[in-house]
């Protein structure tokens, strides 16, 4: 992780009420002895981030492992204020295919059963992200998908976040209107600026990151990530 994020995650730690779960020395000792290069540990104190929520931190939950639990890549989750404004979904665009999508990547996107053939398919200038949408009834549904392994890449500030469960694993579900900030490679804000995000899931499925954007509820979010086919996974 860029220095630049580092000292983010400093300056934040000084506002924080930290809950230290149960086994969490254990971890951080294991991580401090171990011989992989320091990408790894800095990609697991980005990970702790998504414990920390509304005003608070939520521990390790019942029956997941704080491993599990910290296991998100890719998605930063600080608390913040409730938004009051409605945030507008932006629709993939470019008319890129899914094989291509993947070539351009260098990973097999995958598509939600229940959401069908996605209406258009967008990577990001730097091929780290591919973009599903579809647009519906109630309006535009986004898809991010992004290799897990990756650096932190988006950059979430949410008044609440909940604890749930996608396909037997541990998932991370944004209720409200919060906002997302997308990071480069150095840690600095990409060109595109904040904007509000809608009601969203981040889970993992093999070597991704998923996040899932849009007018659904807990269910309907839920049922499309359970909906991609196993098989699919990279």
């Amino acid at each position: 992780m860029p220095d630049a994020i580092e000292q983010r995650l400093a300056e934040l730690a000084h506002d924080l009420r930290v809950d230290v779960p149960d086994g969490l020395e254990d971890v951080v000792m294991e991580r401090v002895h171990d011989a992989r290069p320091a990408r790894r540990w800095r990609r697991w104190v980005a990970g702790l981030l998504l414990g920390v929520l509304a005003g608070g931190v939520v521990a390790s939950p019942v029956g997941a492992t704080i491993r599990e639990w910290l296991g998100f890549h890719g998605v930063a989750v600080t608390s913040g204020d409730p938004v009051t404004s409605s945030p507008t979904v932006p629709a993939a665009t470019g008319g890129t295919a899914l094989a291509e999508a993947a070539g351009l990547a260098g990973f097999e996107p995958v598509v939600p059963e229940v959401l069908g053939a996605p209406d258009a398919v967008e990577v990001s200038d730097d091929a780290s992200v591919v973009s599903l949408s579809w647009t519906t009834d109630n309006g535009t549904v986004r898809l991010d998908e992004f290799l897990g392994t990756i650096e932190p890449l988006f950059w979430k500030t949410a008044p609440e976040a909940e604890h749930v469960m996608v396909a037997g694993r541990d998932a991370l579900w944004l209720p409200t209107p919060h906002r997302v900030t997308v990071l480069g490679p150095d840690g600095d804000v990409r060109q595109l600026p904040s904007r509000l995000a809608a009601p969203t899931l981040v889970w993992l499925h093999g070597d991704l990151t998923l996040r899932l954007e849009g007018d659904l509820d807990l269910d309907e979010a839920v049922a499309a990530a359970e909906s991609v086919d196993p098989g699919t996974s990279p």
